[in-house]
């Protein structure tokens, strides 16, 4: 591990945590990051491979060996589980939009969703009130007796009006839900000043301070002000300047200095999410470390993604170029792939050049099966489109991986069609607890226990280990401490998300969700090598079913909704994943995990700390990206309807005020999971455990446990076509030719991937001259989904 390795990689990496939002949210090229084969890393890799002979021209030491292009991916790989889609795509709106929504959204505003939020208001919500009949009989009393203290001032400050809605409900006794409703606003004016004052709603102090008054006065009555913040940014100042340019954008013209930013408002929100992400990620790290022994070594999963790398880097001791790159089947794969991506980059920047159709239209199909139609993510079956560099890495697979990808998407759209004929809906929503999103929970939990039964012994020894006992010969000396950083890490996390508001339950449920889905995919992507994995599920898909809504209650329901958006919302860009793989590449190059870890640690935090300056820095310059209406719009829009809906659902079954006052103890006390859907997760768990046995078992089995993962998600939906191509050609090519012919057409799959990556950096490069040459957006061609 040398010296310019390491700064090759940390380089590359700080590079990437610089400059991915404003490729992927200003100049709009193909995503820098975007999946688990990044260009900007490969890409990178690729093209200082083919320029090695220029630089050993020039100086025989200045070409870089293949252990160092190693260090260099596998340290680089590190920036890109947070720089892009995974968080930093989400960071901009998920915690500055919903506030806003919140006051102009009309459920929203009818149940008061954000009063529940910890840290975002003093105001009163009217599932923080324990008893409203005896709220209304002791404001009643209190106006008579005394009519100035924090209880009297409710009816005597009131407006006429809300004076008139206090009358009614006195008579009334038992206020209904719209009284209730009423009652609120008007003890929320009261607290805001009242009548007569000219305390205006911004002034937080003031409000806090008539709250406290007002539960002092009625402790039985009254719940406190929930401890808490940073889940969002509240503009507690009404300061113009947080709002609204992050939403618009100031154009300024110039690049807008980094002080410009109201940082003020956002350092809460930062330090809770930002600091959560990269104690997560230094868990992921830890815990990638301790698998990989066991993974590469005495499971040997296949890794396609480091074959890549070593196949293509593998050079004879005395030659400029790898030994691959010297065989002109590579170039043949390399040259028409490249041109084939000249010829569509010119079509996008100029529509009068022609452009080589990668896309394909079954749609006409859509007549003869109407019931497919309507199962969620079928147009990517009925409008199919090639991705060569997923076609070669299929055909790289072992045929019953590349087999079970390919005809996932077939799969799931027979199996759809039948529940729909049958009255069941298939849809893909991760923010709601439906079929799908906890069928594939259990298919993740499924895969999680084979994943520790079949290292069941390793695992064993190294939790003993950590703790104290004596460290097995197999068992390497740096894996009990790297399960001590994972244990320390996740108990600092969890410490953290609890500033939020967010119970230590609650904070430990979504730590664990959020581990799970991280293992399971740097499992899959290490055994499958697929480039896309994408969309499991969300914490809030999955809970209130396995324990009940009521025990979630409004304020975990937001703190869930956001944190698990902000984290696992969209992995196809998966720490876990990446870490998984540079591991791999540098311990293929003889670069020990304990040697490489500390330096993919510093990146982590120094490239977390760059990217978020820098992409909220951008988001204020540009605006929220409003052509990625999914992450600027629909994600907010959802969290807010879905949290509005809930509390009317519990107001109306009158779970509302008991679910806002439990405790841990309480909600364990009180789980109340839905049993349908927790026999749905019970299904994906069986499905994944036997389809795992049954391969273990027969050697003809076909299918590999992976479906049931990846099953009905977007990834699987854009990349089935290609994995069925891959699949039939290398069993074409094995049928006819057999291994030897396998190997022979090998280095064509090496350079069409090769191309792939190249084809992506180059047009990338192109963009962003554009871009910053006439201030002008350029045309968006992508190579990759």
């Amino acid at each position: 591990m040398t010296v310019r390795a390491l700064v090759l990689g940390l380089g590359l990496g700080l590079i990437i945590s610089s400059v991915t939002w404003f490729n992927d949210r200003v100049a709009h090229q193909t995503q820098f990051i975007g999946h688990l084969l990044p260009a900007s890393v490969y890409g990178v890799m690729v093209l200082l491979l083919l320029s090695n002979p220029v630089w050993r021209l020039i100086r025989r030491s200045w070409q870089l060996g293949a252990s160092e292009l190693a260090v260099m991916v596998a340290i680089a790989l590190t920036a890109c589980g947070f720089a892009g889609s995974n968080l930093m795509r989400y960071i901009p709106a998920t915690t500055t939009v919903p506030a806003h929504l919140a006051q102009t959204n009309p459920a929203a505003r009818s149940t008061f969703l954000l009063n529940y939020l910890p840290g975002a208001t003093s105001e009163l919500a009217p599932g923080q009130v324990y008893d409203w009949p005896k709220l209304v009989a002791a404001v009643e009393d209190a106006r008579k007796t005394q009519p100035d203290g924090p209880v009297g001032r409710l009816y005597t400050q009131a407006s006429r009006w809300e004076q008139v809605v206090w009358d009614q409900a006195i008579a009334d006794v038992q206020p209904n839900t719209r009284q209730i409703g009423q009652l609120t606003a008007a003890i929320n004016h009261v607290l805001r000043g009242g009548e007569g004052d000219q305390t205006t709603q911004a002034d937080s102090e003031h409000i806090a301070t008539n709250r406290a008054a007002l539960v002092k006065a009625l402790p039985d009555l009254i719940m406190p002000v929930s401890s808490g913040q940073g889940a969002l940014v509240i503009n507690t100042d009404n300061d113009e300047d947080v709002y609204g340019p992050i939403v618009t954008g100031l154009d300024t013209g110039k690049l807008l200095p980094v002080d410009a930013v109201p940082w003020h408002a956002w350092r809460g929100t930062l330090k809770l999410w930002i600091g959560t992400a990269a104690l997560l990620g230094i868990a992921v790290i830890a815990l990638t470390m301790i698998v990989h022994p066991q993974w590469s070594r005495r499971e040997m999963l296949q890794y396609p993604i480091p074959r890549f790398v070593a196949e293509i880097t593998r050079t004879d001791e005395d030659s400029a170029l790898p030994t691959i790159i010297r065989q002109r089947i590579f170039w043949v794969g390399f040259i028409l792939v490249v041109l084939l991506h000249v010829i569509n980059g010119l079509h996008a920047w100029f529509p009068e050049v022609p452009r080589i159709q990668l896309r394909f239209d079954f749609g006409p199909l859509r007549q003869l099966f109407p019931n497919a139609t309507q199962v969620s993510t079928s147009h990517t079956v009925f409008y199919p489109r090639i991705y060569l560099v997923a076609v070669a890495f299929a055909f790289m697979l072992n045929r019953s991986i590349s087999g079970t990808l390919g005809f996932a998407q077939i799969i799931f759209l027979a199996a759809g069609s039948i529940f729909i004929a049958n009255g069941y809906p298939v849809e893909y929503n991760k923010f709601t607890p439906n079929k799908m999103n906890l069928l594939r929970f259990g298919a993740y939990v499924g895969m999680a226990v084979m994943i520790l039964y079949a290292g069941r012994t390793y695992y064993r020894n190294v939790i003993l280990a950590a703790i104290g006992w004596k460290r097995g010969k197999e068992t390497p000396a740096y894996a009990p401490w790297a399960m001590r950083i994972v244990a320390v890490a996740i108990v600092l996390a969890i410490a953290l998300l609890t500033t939020s508001g967010m119970s230590p339950l609650m904070a430990t449920i979504l730590v664990g969700l959020c581990m799970l889905i991280w293992l399971v995919m740097a499992r899959v992507a290490s055994e499958t090598g697929t480039i896309l994995l994408a969309g499991p599920f969300l914490p809030l898909g999955v809970l209130p079913a396995l324990i009940g809504m009521e025990s979630i209650g409004p304020a975990h329901m937001l703190l869930l909704a956001i944190g698990g958006m902000l984290l696992v919302g969209d992995p196809k860009e998966c720490l876990a994943c990446f870490i998984s793989q540079g591991l791999k590449i540098a311990d293929d190059a003889e670069v020990k995990p304990s040697r490489i870890a500390p330096w993919m640690v510093g990146l982590l935090v120094v490239g977390l700390v760059v990217a978020t300056i820098i992409t909220v820095t951008l988001a204020y310059e540009h605006g929220i990206d409003q052509r990625d209406g999914y992450a600027s719009r629909m994600v907010p829009e959802r969290m807010i309807n879905e949290g509005a809906r809930v509390i009317s659902d519990m107001t109306a079954r009158g779970t509302l005020q008991s679910s806002v006052a439990m405790s841990d103890l309480d909600r364990l006390a009180n789980l109340k999971p839905e049993w349908a859907g927790v026999g749905w997760a019970g299904i994906g768990m069986m499905l994944v455990i036997g389809t795992a046995v049954a391969r273990m078992r027969w050697t003809w089995w076909p299918l590999h446990p992976v479906l049931f993962v990846v099953i009905g998600t977007w990834g699987a939906g854009m990349l089935w076509f290609s994995c069925m191509l891959g699949f039939i050609a290398k069993t074409a090519c094995v049928g006819l030719g057999g291994t030897r012919a396998y190997h022979q057409v090998l280095p064509l799959a090496i350079g069409v991937i090769a191309a792939e990556l190249t084809s992506g950096l180059g047009w990338t490069i192109i963009g962003w001259i554009y871009q910053l040459a006439t201030g002008l957006p350029p045309a968006t061609y992508t190579v990759f989904p």
